[in-house]
């Protein structure tokens, strides 16, 4: 988990505009599993 944090963080750093748009929308959509999760 650890190491995936680093890679998202690097690459939201060092991406474009478009990648940075691609991450911030890839971790909202892991934040909502992680929120339905917890209600089951």
């Amino acid at each position: 988990m650890k190491n995936a944090a680093k890679n998202i963080i690097e690459q939201h750093a060092l991406g474009d505009e478009r990648q940075k748009e691609r991450i911030i929308e890839k971790l909202d959509k892991a934040e909502k599993e992680l929120n339905t999760a917890k209600l089951f």
